[in-house]
């Protein structure tokens, strides 16, 4: 029985969509949870963390990103991050000799440049770096003299600016739509009939 070209086709796209991708992985690993935290161990190399509704604490290496929503990032003595670190209500904790090379961003919370803060903030330790920008939206910013930021840092305080940010375009989008229809229903409307004395 004869195979034409167009029946092997599907066939070497399945095997190039199975093995392309495992050429190009990294070497790291890169972890997601949801409800459990993550911990790396001094002596781990990790690729990007994920958790949602769970923490994560670094005491190792990760190659990548850090992002949890609903949970805290704490970056521990002498551990690295070569990326963004974004918490979304919830805090980030960077120890003294820490390294973040991207920026440190916390959404409803406090970006607190010192040693002690309060919950929903970042912390940064005397001697800790942030490679980029600090960003606080919803909340404020502090910092210690010691604690070193290579990019710009800002705050948005008060729960306005969530409004402003996430809120806001709908109601603009909802009145396009109201006044669409206004105008359409306006132009459907029948003339009133005039009475014409005979």
């Amino acid at each position: 029985m004869k195979f034409s070209l167009f029946r092997r086709l599907p066939l070497v796209a399945l095997a190039f969509a199975v093995l392309l991708p495992s050429a190009f992985a990294k070497g790291a690993a890169d972890y997601t949870q949801f409800g459990h935290d993550i911990r790396i161990a001094a002596d781990q190399k990790v690729g990007e963390l994920t958790c949602f509704n769970c923490s994560v604490y670094v005491q190792g290496q990760v190659n990548g990103d850090i992002t949890t929503f609903r949970g805290n990032i704490v970056i521990e003595q002498n551990a690295a991050v070569s990326g963004e670190v974004t918490s979304f209500l919830g805090q980030i904790r960077a120890a003294n000799g820490s390294k973040i090379g991207g920026d440190a961003t916390v959404f409803v919370g406090n970006l607190v440049l010192e040693q002690d803060g309060i919950a929903g903030d970042i912390r940064v330790a005397n001697g800790a770096k942030i490679g980029g920008d600090s960003t606080a939206i919803g909340g404020v910013v502090r910092r210690q003299s010691g604690a070193m930021t290579g990019g710009e840092v800002t705050s948005m305080q008060g729960t306005i600016w969530l409004f402003l940010i996430f809120v806001a375009p709908f109601l603009f989008l909802a009145g396009i739509i109201a006044l669409i229809i206004w105008l359409v229903r306006r132009n459907r409307r029948p003339s009133p009939a005039i009475a014409r004395a005979a």
